[in-house]
């Protein structure tokens, strides 16, 4: 039913024979049962020595001692990409062992080359996974070739040739047992008529019924797939045999492993209650309302499905906690900062409730004034721009607030903060929020953020950025003034993974006012929104974008001397204006670079004389009376 054909032979060193063709083109492959069969014989059974095409004798593991497989191609696959095959099968090809080593490639350094050497035992599993491959997806009459083309003493190039032909599809789709269910859809499945007899998908599509039954109380749920192929068709009728059970409701729930944690605790994060109609996903919902206290190194919810009566569902929970209390500290550099350092305290189960309290403290701008003209601190500022910066906080989290989805936020602080040769800011704060979890990516925040700061600038940097240039107006702003935003802020994690997506997409809406009626001295409108997302090319490589925007409406300082003719003067808060450049937005360039440029034009650079391109007629820029004038 099957042949192994020798194609050609040539020597290669220490190998006797490497060229040769796997052929599978018997009627034999025409039935699934049988080329899973051999499918699994071929993965799992013994080597067999074919001579003439892999030698007389085979290897299991892949060594220097064989030909290098120098590429890897496929050709007549049009319905699957390279990357799918390649991802289906074991055997690869030599190639660069990271896009940071291509220098070193195209050098031809051995060091940075993932070598790969041909393994005849593998190569013809690979042979059969291919066949598989497009037997699980409905093409059950593809043909699959595989030719070893020597192309130097040791190396060989392998190309698999297929011939797809034509799927075989579904032209039914049926259930049954889902009479009386009026509140589960068999609609909007990931598979339907007309598509391709793809198993894969008909699995998902049953996992997908499975899990909205077992959604609306049928904790028994079992979902069988039948499919049926006329002889001699490429026509499937599939039918889901679909077994519900009765309606199930939450039973008892116990709790094991806890220790600091009172079962209160555990419990009030359960969103669910005995007697609660049964919901997978309030299941899954809980052990991540549990994961969420960062107390607990291990949560696990068993369901007791095999309870009598099965009406009933009780549920073991079983918890183990971590430490209550955590130090870190670490430092870094970085041309911006000069070199910092930071230290924090946590405690994850204070005054019991798993409520956390973490004590924070950070220092930059070190040795920056001893560094100053060295290019290891070349981004930080000058003088008293360049003086230690810090940072000392305490947050405080209250995990549950009528409801496990509402957790409570408070932070105090007080910290000097300074942009590069702009302002330095002083200040002392409080931020308050209520986070409620709207589903299982998205969170809802309103917050309320009071600040009491002194700004120290030059003169010049009132006078070009807000256009108040009276020095009594002047000493206002640089005095402590109150800043006192209320706002809302929404995001969304839509990404595949927590750590390096590879799909999907993260986005966020921040909207914020400060008005009289907040307590702030500013007064402002602004709305900042941003999206990442995340597109994955193949297994290597992804690509990752960022857009950030915002809009501000600056209103009038209530604290400029009456009758100033800067009383009526719109004055956006340096903090809360947008500035380019820097870690967190356009690398490669200084915090304040890009704009608004204003705030970086030296005082020499408005008064002083500047010469022209042809070095004659000197003219400043501005005179101190524009300045004052406002002209």
């Amino acid at each position: 039913m099957r042949d192994v054909r020798p194609l050609r032979a040539h020597p290669v060193a220490g190998n006797g024979t490497a060229a040769g063709r796997l052929s599978r083109r018997s009627s034999g492959l025409r039935t699934g049962p049988l080329l899973l069969a051999l499918g699994v014989l071929a993965l799992i059974g013994p080597a067999v020595a074919v001579d003439g095409v892999f030698g007389p004798r085979v290897l299991s593991a892949q060594t220097s001692s064989r030909p290098e497989v120098a590429s890897l191609r496929f050709q007549g696959n049009d319905s699957f990409s390279d990357e799918d095959l390649a991802a289906a099968i074991v055997t690869r090809q030599t190639r660069c062992a990271s896009f940071v080593f291509q220098p070193f490639c195209w050098a031809g350094a051995d060091f940075a080359w993932n070598e790969s050497y041909l393994n005849p035992r593998t190569l013809r599993q690979d042979h059969v996974r291919i066949q598989v491959f497009y037997w699980q997806r409905g093409y059950r009459d593809a043909q699959v070739d595989t030719t070893i083309i020597p192309i130097e003493s040791d190396r060989v190039d392998i190309l698999f040739e297929i011939e797809e032909g034509e799927p075989h599809r579904i032209t039914s789709l049926d259930f049954t047992g889902l009479e009386g269910v009026d509140d589960v859809r068999a609609t909007d499945l990931p598979v339907g008529v007309g598509d391709p007899l793809d198993l894969g998908m008909l699995d998902v599509a049953r996992d997908t019924l499975s899990r909205r039954l077992r959604n609306r109380g049928f904790a028994h749920t079992d979902v069988l797939r039948n499919i049926f192929i006329p002889s001699g068709t490429r026509e499937a009728e599939v039918e889901f045999d679909v077994y519900t059970g009765p309606r199930a409701y939450f039973g008892p729930v116990a709790i094991s492993g806890n220790e600091e944690v009172t079962e209160s605790v555990v419990l009030r994060m359960l969103p669910l209650n005995e007697g609660d109609l049964y919901r997978r996903e309030l299941v899954l919902d809980a052990q991540r309302n549990l994961y969420g206290l960062e107390i607990f190194r291990y949560a696990s919810i068993t369901e007791d499905l095999d309870h009598q009566p099965d009406s009933v569902v009780p549920l073991q929970v079983q918890v183990n906690e971590g430490n209550s209390h955590r130090v870190r500290a670490g430092g870094g550099w970085n041309t911006e900062e000069c070199f910092n350092a930071e230290t924090r305290w946590t405690s994850r189960n204070f005054f019991g409730g798993a409520r956390r309290l973490v004590l924070r403290g950070r220092a930059s701008n070190l040795l920056n004034n001893q560094l100053e003209d060295n290019i290891l601190c070349a981004g930080a500022g000058s003088g008293e721009y360049g003086k230690l910066d810090w940072v000392l906080s305490a947050d405080f989290t209250q995990p549950f607030i009528f409801s496990p989805r509402n957790s409570f936020a408070a932070s105090v602080y007080a910290e000097r903060q300074s942009l590069q040769n702009v302002f330095v800011r002083r200040a002392v704060g409080l931020n308050l929020g209520i986070t409620r979890s709207i589903t299982r990516t998205s969170s809802l925040t309103p917050y309320y953020r009071p600040q009491l700061a002194a700004l120290d600038a030059g003169e010049v940097f009132f006078c070009t950025s807000f256009l108040v240039c009276d020095p009594t107006d002047i000493d206002l702003l640089q005095a402590s003034n109150v800043l006192a935003p209320v706002g809302l802020s929404f995001s969304q994690d839509q990404s595949n993974q927590v750590v390096n997506p590879t799909g999907g997409y993260v986005a966020l809406v921040d909207l914020e006012t400060a008005q009289p009626w907040t307590g702030s001295d500013f007064h402002y409108h602004r709305a900042v929104a941003e999206v990442s997302t995340y597109y994955g090319i193949d297994p290597r490589w992804v690509i990752a974008g960022r857009l950030r925007g915002g809009w501000l409406k600056p209103g009038v300082f209530e604290g400029l001397s009456v009758g100033s003719p800067n009383a009526d003067r719109r004055i956006a808060h340096p903090e809360k204006r947008f500035y380019a450049g820097g870690s967190n937005s356009v690398r490669g360039y200084a915090q304040n670079a890009l704009g608004p440029q204003v705030l970086s034009i030296q005082v020499a650079d408005l008064v002083l004389p500047r010469s022209t391109v042809d070095g004659a007629g000197d003219s400043a820029v501005c005179t101190p009376e524009q300045l004052i004038e406002l002209t």
